[in-house]
């Protein structure tokens, strides 16, 4: 085994001891429980702005998704009228350009719930 490899692997070891000491101490014991807790109550309004933030990208990610699907609609509908005039591997392309549009938008909306749900699942959404 050459030395870069046993250094990456001490490296590991060492990053996951460390990881399972603060897991240790976070989660088993009454003062890391009483310091978890301390940091929620100040990490709090802190997460409400981020869950703002996060909101007003849904939104700006949902205008971006509409104007896409203004932009494929009109493209489809060109798409159609020039169907005739077009050769046959234009056309098609075409046509893979408009999935591909498709597949990004459906993507994006993905994207959105994870982040949603991986880091905001606990946050009150905010009063408008």
């Amino acid at each position: 085994m050459c030395d870069q490899h046993k250094n990456n692997f001490w490296e590991g070891v060492t990053a996951g001891a460390i990881l399972g000491v603060a897991a240790y101490v976070f989660l088993g014991s009454d003062e890391g429980k009483k310091f978890t807790k301390d940091f929620k109550k100040k990490a709090a309004p802190y997460l409400e702005d981020l869950a703002e933030v996060l909101e007003q990208w849904k939104d700006e990610n949902e205008s971006l998704l509409e104007k896409a699907e203004a932009v494929k609609d009109t493209i489809e509908e060109h798409l159609e009228e020039t169907k005739g005039q077009v050769g046959p591997a234009v056309a098609a392309k075409l046509e893979g350009s408009l999935s591909h549009i498709e597949e990004l938008q459906e993507r994006g909306r993905e994207a959105t719930a994870t982040i949603r749900k991986r880091f905001f699942k606990n946050v009150k959404k905010p009063i408008n």
